[in-house]
């Protein structure tokens, strides 16, 4: 089969629970009544990550006791907040471990073995990690069905009855359209007004109560119930999400684990699932794979998994030896949290391979810079360059998860399929460069830097490869890469892992200055109320 012939057979489809269609809401800052989900930004003016030495806070000494350590990784987490209708929190990474409250399923064709695969994550016990386990056919694939693409003619959908009450709220509203145009000197058409509308009012209901879309979907969550955690066995086989699980065999197109590509055990293709755990606070995880060796393409970016992260939930790892009282924690009594740590290098840590290179600077900071050169090969991407720092920068979910793969050109394409990849076709699910100009355009979700966006995932994915069962992947630091392959990726992986000490896991505290001057200003309003 052509490489870039008409493939039909779905890529993803949705979960049978959820019926939600994965759709991405248009880049930021720019809205549309078009998207699914209506979102606000709200950016801020510090950021920072520090590592130092611990302050006397009450936080930060009590974080020293449990760790015995004489350093933190101190996060003062301003990135800019966003604000969803219908759509819980957006998952982050936390001070303690973290897993989901429940599992979601997601299943379709892999793009380099064409077999298809279904995938269930699944909550897992604090200290355990993102594993995976290979299940037996007919395990997971009830909890998934596919989704056939629909066309609808909205001509046949009839005019929308909105009923007295309804069509004198449009008048106002249009009334109130003409006001602003007149006298605000508003720019746009009417349905930008009424976008406008509805950011100020999400932004008037967070100032009033900054939690208050999170209380609603918290209720939810406990209609819900919280899904058991299948806690790992002892004697189960298992692929651990560790660089210590890639063979050492070089790793050409896509991600190995467990056993070499060809294998009947291997697992392919996990990077985007991974980066998205990752960058979403997911330290904990059962990732149960039944069919096919290698994990679903999807659109061919990491959006599917990001969606069915932020509405599975998360909530706190619980211990495997405290797994029964989970369900008896209460607001008076809680459930003890897991600490969560995270490398803190501290020296210049470089990896080359040609022209290409990845390097780790000691410095106050999570961010990942990563640069491409493609003008020789596809003018469509030229020279990219993109820096994203997690506790900075708008989410993984809405500044990322969305570029799609690429390829520089249909040659490469097929070069690739004639020795044994891109089995599975790359309609739909992944930009090909063409010249001055992409194969198929309407795949384009940024204009001007998709691709590296995407090697931007990639980064995230490979570096989660680093990660101590429950702790962070991504180091506290500057990490710079130009030019490079997934075998220098892997390089700089082992490379790191190598040159860590024990001393360099440090407990990671959100916010303590703001928290101490918070207390500050509560014990001199108490101390008022005394006088």
């Amino acid at each position: 089969m052509n490489a870039l012939g008409n493939m039909r057979a779905s890529h993803c489809g949705k979960t049978s629970t959820s019926g939600r269609q994965l759709q991405h809401p248009p880049v930021l800052p720019q809205f549309s009544l078009r998207s699914q989900h209506h979102v606000q930004q709200r950016h801020s003016k510090h950021r920072a990550v520090r590592t130092s030495a611990k302050r006397g806070s009450g936080t930060a000494t009590t974080t020293e006791d449990k760790a015995g350590k004489g350093r933190t990784a101190e996060i003062v987490d301003e990135s800019p907040i966003i604000l969803e209708r219908g759509a819980p929190a957006i998952p982050r990474p936390g001070q303690f471990q973290q897993t989901l409250q429940r599992s979601f399923t997601l299943g379709g064709l892999g793009l380099h073995t064409a077999e298809y695969a279904t995938v269930c994550v699944k909550p897992a016990c604090a200290n355990e990690g993102r594993y995976f386990v290979r299940v037996p056919e007919g395990t997971n694939q009830g909890k998934f069905e596919i989704q056939e693409p629909k066309d609808i003619d909205i001509r046949d959908s009839g005019p929308l009855d909105l009923g007295p009450d309804g069509e004198d709220a449009k008048m106002a509203l249009f009334a109130e359209y003409l006001e602003a145009e007149e006298q605000e000197k508003f720019e746009g058409s009417f349905q930008d007004f009424l976008h406008a509308i509805d950011r100020e009012d999400l932004v008037e209901q967070f100032e009033a109560d900054p939690n208050f879309m999170k209380k609603a979907w918290e209720e939810q969550a406990r209609e819900q119930g919280v899904e058991a955690i299948q806690p790992r066995g002892s004697d189960e086989e298992v692929v651990p999400a560790h660089i210590s699980s890639v063979p050492t065999s070089p790793q050409a197109v896509a991600l190995s684990l467990g056993e070499e590509a060809g294998e009947p055990g291997a697992i392919i293709g996990a990077e985007l699932l991974l980066a998205t755990l990752e960058c979403c606070g997911v330290d904990n995880a059962r990732i149960e794979i039944e069919g096919g060796r290698e994990l679903p393409v999807l659109d061919g970016s990491a959006l599917g998994w990001a969606m069915e992260v932020q509405f599975a939930g998360l909530r706190l790892a619980p211990e495997a030896s405290s797994l029964g009282q989970e369900q008896e924690a209460s607001a008076e009594e809680p459930m003890t949290p897991v600490e969560r740590l995270v490398a803190s290098p501290q020296e210049v840590i470089t990896v080359r391979e040609a022209d290409g290179f990845i390097t780790l600077v000691p410095e106050d900071t999570m961010r990942q810079t990563v640069g491409l050169d493609c003008a020789a090969s596809a003018p469509v991407i030229g020279k990219q360059w993109l820096s994203w720092c997690m506790f900075e920068d708008p989410h993984f979910r809405m500044d990322l998860a969305s570029a799609r793969r690429y390829m520089e050109s249909p040659e490469e394409v097929l070069a690739l399929h004639s020795m044994g990849w891109v089995q599975g076709g790359t309609e739909g699910v992944m930009l090909v460069g063409f010249g001055e100009r992409w194969y198929d355009a309407t795949l384009t979700r940024f204009v001007r830097d998709e691709p590296v966006r995407h090697e931007m995932c990639n980064l995230l994915g490979l570096l989660s490869l680093s990660a101590e069962p429950g702790h962070a992947g991504i180091p506290v630091g500057h990490v710079v890469q130009y030019k490079a392959t997934l075998e220098l990726q892997l390089k700089f992986v082992r490379e790191l892992k190598a040159r860590l000490s024990d001393e360099d896991y440090v407990p990671i505290a959100f916010n303590l200055e703001e928290d101490a001057e918070e207390a500050g200003e509560e014990e001199e309003e108490e101390g008022e109320v005394q006088e």
